[in-house]
C-alpha cells in the first residue's frame, strides 16, 4: 500500500499535453491595417508545416521541393479575435513558442502600435526575444518572399537582424518583444529596423523612427551609425571616409569597437551631455598604394579623419532627428534618470519640452589604428 500510494505522486500524467504534431507552429507574424475597415487589421500568419521542414537542404523548401510553410491571412478586430478565427481554418492548435518575427506594417505602425501588440506582451506562449521589424508598405508582402537560403521568410528575417545587426553600420541593433514592452509602458521614444520588399528583394537596412509608439519617420542607413554609437550598442562594420591624401585617396575602415560614455549636467535650466566616443579601427581597404601602410603620420590622418567623420555624423543625425521629429530615440532620458534619479521626478513630466528646448550635445571621439592588414 505504501508503495502504491508513493506511485500516485510520481507518476503523474501531462493531462494538458498537445501531441507535437498537433500544433500549428507560427514561426512569424504579420500586421496590417485593414485597408476595407478602419476598425480591423489583417493578420498574416506564417505557420510550420513540420514534414517540410524537416527535410531537404538548408535552403527554402522540403525534400521535394514542397513549400515548407503556409501563410494564412485573417481579418479581424484584433490578434485574439484573429487567433479565434485561425482555429476554424486549421486542424491544429496554434502555437507561438517558435517564433522568430513580428512585422509591423506602415500605416498600422502611422496609426499606433500600443493597442495591437498588448496580446504578445500577455499570451504566456509568446518568446520575449521575438524581433519586432517595421515595413516600408504593407507587412503581408514581406512574409510573400520565398528565401533561396532558409526554410521561411521569418526564420531569414531573424538571421538577418541579429547577425547582420552586429557586423553591419547599416542595421540597427534589433528590438525584441521584452525591450518594445519597456518602451511601450515607460512611453519612451525608439528606433526599429525596417525592412523592405523592392522589385522581389527584401532588404533590412535603415530604421523607423516611433514616437509615443507612433511611425513619424525613417531613418536612412547611414544614419544608423550614429544611433548606436550615442545609445552606446556594439558598433561593427565599414565606414568610407572622404579623401584627404593625394596619394592615397579614399580609405575603407573596419570599426571593430567602440565605447560610448555620456555624462549629463543640469545647468541654468539646461541639460548639457558629455559624449566621449572611443574607437579601434583596422584598414580594410586604400584606393592608392604610392605610400607606406607603416607611415605614423598616415596612420594618424586616418584616424583624424575617423574622429571628424564619426562626430558630424552623430551631430547630423542628432540635429535632424531633434528639430524634425523632436524624438529621444538616443535615450537621452534614461541617462538624466539615472545621475539624478531626484530631479528627473520633476523632470519627467515636461521631458518633452525640456528635450525640445534647453540640451545641447558634446561629443568628442577618439580612434586608434590597430591593425593594417596582411599587406608588406
Amino acid at each position: 500500500m505504501l508503495i502504491f500510494f508513493i506511485c500516485i505522486f510520481v507518476t503523474t500524467g501531462c493531462w494538458d499535453n498537445i501531441e507535437i504534431e498537433k500544433n500549428a507552429f507560427i514561426l512569424g507574424i504579420a500586421l496590417d491595417a485593414d485597408p476595407k475597415n478602419a476598425d480591423n487589421i489583417v493578420v498574416t500568419y506564417q505557420i510550420a508545416l513540420p514534414d517540410a521542414m524537416q527535410g531537404g537542404s538548408e535552403g527554402g523548401g522540403g525534400a521535394n521541393g514542397e513549400e515548407s510553410t503556409i501563410n494564412l491571412s485573417i481579418n479581424a478586430k484584433n490578434l485574439k479575435d484573429a487567433e479565434q478565427r485561425l482555429i476554424s481554418y486549421i486542424d491544429r492548435r496554434p502555437n507561438y513558442e517558435h517564433m522568430q518575427i513580428v512585422i509591423l506594417g506602415e500605416e498600422l505602425s502611422r496609426a499606433g502600435i500600443a493597442n495591437h501588440i498588448d496580446f504578445f506582451f500577455r499570451n504566456p506562449q509568446s518568446r520575449r526575444l521575438t524581433q519586432l521589424l517595421v515595413s516600408k508598405g504593407a507587412a503581408k508582402k514581406i512574409m510573400e518572399f520565398k528565401p533561396k537560403t532558409t526554410k521561411s521568410t521569418s526564420q531569414y528575417l531573424a538571421s538577418i537582424v541579429k547577425y547582420g545587426s552586429k557586423n553591419s553600420i547599416n542595421i540597427t541593433s534589433f528590438l525584441n518583444m521584452a525591450l518594445l514592452e519597456e518602451n511601450i509602458l515607460r512611453t519612451s521614444d525608439f528606433a526599429m529596423a525596417m525592412v523592405a520588399n523592392t522589385n522581389g528583394k527584401l532588404s533590412v537596412e535603415g530604421a523607423g523612427i516611433f514616437k509615443k509608439g507612433n511611425l513619424i519617420g525613417w531613418l536612412e542607413p547611414r544614419d544608423i551609425i550614429a544611433i548606436k554609437m550615442l545609445r552606446n550598442e556594439k558598433v561593427s562594420g565599414n565606414l568610407n571616409l572622404p579623401m584627404f591624401n593625394k596619394n592615397a585617396g579614399q580609405v575603407s575602415v573596419q570599426i571593430m569597437s567602440s565605447k560610448t560614455k555620456t555624462i549629463p549636467a543640469i545647468k541654468d535650466d539646461k541639460i548639457y551631455f558629455d559624449i566621449t566616443i572611443d574607437i579601434e579601427e583596422d584598414i580594410a581597404a586604400i584606393e592608392g598604394v604610392h605610400f607606406s601602410s607603416f607611415d605614423q603620420k598616415f596612420m594618424h590622418e586616418v584616424e583624424r579623419q575617423t574622429e571628424k567623420e564619426v562626430k558630424n555624423i552623430c551631430m547630423r543625425v542628432f540635429n535632424n532627428i531633434h528639430d524634425k521629429y523632436q524624438a529621444d530615440i538616443f535615450e537621452l532620458d534614461h541617462k538624466v534618470a539615472n545621475y539624478y534619479p531626484e530631479a528627473w521626478d520633476q523632470i519627467k513630466p515636461r521631458w518633452d519640452e525640456i528635450y525640445r528646448n534647453s540640451i545641447e550635445l558634446n561629443i568628442k571621439v577618439h580612434a586608434k589604428v590597430r591593425r593594417i592588414g596582411l599587406i608588406k
